[in-house]
């Protein structure tokens, strides 16, 4: 027998504060009043509405107001627990726009500067050549390495259980950034790490004490919390999962994981309609709180970018749009705002191969009726152009490839790597890996091993050490140990 969906209307009066209008605020005269089809809902979301698969949980707001949740598959597929409005699920990076929002409250309070330098509050961390400040943290704008990426180097795994400490640890063990602070965006779960340590210190409170007392609570989202115990009892939590229908499901949720800021976040559809509305009213913050959340970051050339304090200004059909999405651990979650329509969408899955972003839009779309959509200039066109330019002639390596092979230690990530010439070829041995991976040379002293870059230095012909980028680890040196 399929699991029912669940159809909620819930009545919920917003309170009404007067706020001038700003390009995020919800317009004070609009008077349109959006009923989501239930039928449409079900159709966008039909692959997960059924026994024995993980799905999602969804709601339709409007400013403020839950107009529709229902429910799409299992929470726990080894119970049969069914999937409803207030399941809760972990929600990935959507948990940013509360940590950003914690610091943005405090800041307003006086307890917090976003322009203070980082070290201020963590003098742990290295006098590095441009200080970084909170507030690039917030903007990802400080060129501090991923801690995912770092741990992943270092030959650990996230799911391991991880101290705070040893989290801040390889965190400050880096004696470079990926890039001057400020002067370009790339987006940081380390940075997001620093910025709860920061919020600690001032508070001297766990970062889901602080968020408690400043914005669950006041807006009664009980059933949301940071989650910085691992042995936590969360009542009706969702399990993660991934697979596949036709292959099969397994459980991927790491029940050691307990960090926050990046992420952490557990929360319901129902408790996202607290927030949502706090967008209109501001309960919270006021109307200063809810312009500083929504101020882009501007990097030191004076270019402004779209990413604010956790929450990404976008186009969606034709239309602005504010959210965030969410990926971790098997957990999909994605949070999109029309606040020129005052329509908001929410979505939080268990199962890793869903992808909630073009869902939430699609059923945003249909419920605003047909939108005009806005063709993107083709950027690529002129890229093409210079790719049919006679290309440079490639500088050739220092040395011969097979002189590359060795075993090179980087002290900030406390491991090393194995570069190996086996079968006419290098191949790259990954931290923490048995298996190994072809290393294709590029240019120069230049390589790359999947999607990472590698570029040695050398002492004439002879290989000193290299420098690895890899996605949101960049410039990592190492040093060479032996030779292959």
């Amino acid at each position: 027998m399929p699991v029912p969906s669940i159809f909620r209307v819930l009545s919920i009066v917003p309170t009404v504060v007067a706020l001038g209008m700003a390009p995020w605020a919800f317009p004070a005269d609009a008077a349109a009043q959006w009923t989501p089809d239930p039928g449409v809902m079900d159709e966008i979301f039909s692959e997960w509405d059924r026994e024995g698969s993980p799905g999602c949980a969804v709601g339709v707001y409007e400013r403020g107001e839950l107009l529709v949740a229902r429910g799409y598959g299992e929470a726990n597929l080894d119970w049969g627990v069914p999937i409803e409005s207030n399941t809760v699920f972990y929600s990935g990076s959507v948990s940013k726009q509360f940590a950003a929002a914690t610091a943005a409250l405090l800041h307003l309070e006086g307890e917090l500067d976003l322009d203070d330098e980082v070290r201020s509050y963590i003098p742990e961390l290295p006098a590095y050549e441009t200080p970084l400040t909170v507030r690039q943290l917030v903007h990802h704008v400080s060129g501090v390495r991923d801690i995912y990426g770092l741990i992943s180097l270092s030959g650990g795994r996230t799911a391991d259980a991880w101290t705070d400490q040893e989290y801040l640890d390889l965190i400050a063990a880096q004696r470079d950034l990926n890039f001057p602070a400020g002067s370009r965006y790339l987006y940081s779960n380390g940075g997001y790490y620093l910025l709860t340590t920061v919020i600690e210190r001032v508070t001297e409170k766990r970062l889901d004490e602080a968020a408690r007392e400043l914005i669950f609570r006041p807006l009664g989202m009980d059933d949301t919390h940071f989650h910085q115990e691992s042995t936590r009892i969360v009542p009706r939590r969702a399990m993660s999962y991934g697979g596949s229908a036709e292959n099969g499901f397994r459980q991927t949720y790491m029940s050691n994981f307990d960090k926050s800021g990046a992420g952490g976040l557990y929360t319901t559809i129902e408790d996202m309609a607290a927030w949502d509305r706090n967008f209109e009213t501001g309960e919270v913050g006021g109307e200063a709180f809810l312009e500083l959340v929504h101020t882009r970051g501007v990097l030191s050339s004076g270019d402004t970018l779209s990413y604010a304090f956790g929450l990404q200004h976008g186009e969606a059909d034709g239309r602005p749009t504010v959210g965030h999405g969410g990926s971790f651990m098997g957990f999909r979650a994605d949070y999109v705002r029309y606040p020129e329509e005052g329509l908001s969408v929410a979505a939080l899955c268990n199962l890793g191969g869903i992808n909630p972003g073009p869902l939430t839009r699609e059923l945003a779309l249909e419920t605003l009726g047909d939108a005009e959509v806005v063709e993107e200039a083709d950027g690529d066109e002129q890229a093409r152009a210079d790719d049919e330019d006679e290309a440079e002639p490639l500088t050739p390596p220092s040395t011969g490839l097979r002189d590359y092979a060795g075993r090179y230690w980087s002290d900030e990530v406390g491991a090393e790597m194995e570069v190996r010439w086996a079968g006419g070829g290098l191949r790259l041995f990954r931290p923490g890996s048995t298996s190994a991976q072809p290393l294709e040379w590029i240019e120069g002293d230049r390589f790359r091993s999947g999607g990472w870059t590698l570029e040695f230095e050398m002492d004439g012909q002879e290989p000193t050490g290299l420098r690895l980028n890899a996605g949101r680890v960049m410039n990592l040196l190492y040093s060479r140990v032996e030779e292959g």
